[in-house]
């Protein structure tokens, strides 16, 4: 039976209270805030059983609303990952989204879901749910969308993240959960990277990217490539082959897990993380085609983590379930059209362990 809580976390520059809620089941331990629907604490068991917590984040509001923003443990959209121009069309009718990642927009966009206050309409033991409804014409997308996110603890060390979204036009829409994985521990209870984890990724595909990580259209197999995650690689060793192709600053790239969606109520393997030093392992399971994966290793901004500890480069590991990147521009992708009536269904899983 998990514990219940909530607390004032601090106030947003405009005043706006923010509150972190707590589940605690014995096993795992998460505090959400209803700012950005935000993963702001994760605890979990390490091979002794010390529990410690394993999401790299901020003190107080202020650090989740920096520019440039981390997106840290975020859920992010309307459109999570990139679209190039900010441009997409829908029925022949185009739509601008403002930039802001060069020409580019990515992860919704500058006022993107990370930065919303969400309505916390279901608490208790049973989890989490948060709700947030998005206007028609927000940040340019079409459609009046609500969005449900309910995050649940249940058995086995396992947190779940279900998705629900409606829209009474038709519209694009693709999204995930931004957490940075450090499984040693974050702050000053944790090493300053990631580079000795070991990452495993079972995806035998990954989409290219041009200029701005923007996908080429094309699907390529991950043979012969620094990218072939089949089989658990030291994140280091990765960064490493990735430099020595022309591609320095580590893993953010796109992996196709299949061509088609796994049957309903079923989720498939996305990605494994796990610490040698402290014997953690976090398995991802999903219902989504991919997996965007982010060794933040050349990442850098203004950032002062928890326990006033700057946050650095290869300081966390995300492993972002989702929809292709550009999707709408890209019609070799799988679609990621929402209609009136339909209803956006995502799942994912993080299942924890400890070796």
């Amino acid at each position: 039976m998990a514990t219940v809580g909530a607390e004032l976390f601090g106030h947003t520059e405009a005043g706006q209270a923010v509150h972190r809620w707590r589940l605690d089941d014995g096993e795992l331990a998460i505090g959400v805030l209803d700012l950005g629907a935000i993963v702001h604490t994760l605890e979990v068991p390490d091979r002794n059983g010390v529990r410690a917590d394993v999401v790299v984040g901020f003190d107080s509001p202020a650090g989740y609303l920096t520019e440039p923003p981390m997106y840290a443990g975020a859920v992010v959209g309307r459109y999570a990952n990139r679209i190039a121009d900010g441009v997409f069309a829908v029925d022949g009718r185009t739509y601008e989204i403002p930039p802001n990642e060069g020409p580019n927009v990515l992860h919704g966009g500058r006022d993107g879901f990370h930065r919303r206050m969400w309505n916390v309409e279901g608490f208790g033991e049973a989890g989490l749910r948060c709700v947030l409804i998005s206007p028609d014409g927000d940040q340019g997308f079409p459609g009046e969308l609500t969005v449900e996110v309910t995050y649940e603890l249940l058995p086995g060390r396992r947190v779940r993240i279900d998705y629900r979204a409606t829209s009474d036009r038709p519209t694009v829409l693709n999204l995930t959960q931004h957490t940075y994985f450090a499984l040693d521990g974050t702050g000053e209870h944790g090493p300053d990277s990631n580079e000795e984890h070991l990452l495993q990724v079972p995806a035998r595909a990954y989409t290219p990217t041009g200029p701005g990580q923007i996908p080429t259209g094309t699907i390529e197999s991950v043979e012969g490539t620094p990218l072939d995650l089949r089989q658990a690689r030291r994140i280091g060793d990765v960064v490493k082959a990735l430099e020595a192709v022309g591609r320095p600053g580590g893993v953010d790239h796109n992996f196709v897990l299949g061509p088609t969606l796994p049957a309903t109520g079923t989720l498939r393997p996305a990605g494994t993380l796990s610490a040698p030093g402290s014997g953690r392992r976090l398995d991802v399971f999903t219902n989504q085609p991919a997996v965007q994966v982010f060794t933040a290793s050349a990442q850098e901004g203004p950032w002062i983590g928890k326990g006033a500890v700057p946050i650095g480069p290869a300081s966390g590991v995300c492993l972002e379930t989702q929809h292709y990147p550009d999707a709408p521009n890209q019609e070799h992708f799988p679609s990621t059209r929402l209609d009136p009536g339909q209803v956006f269904d995502s799942v994912t899983e993080w299942r924890f362990s400890a070796v």
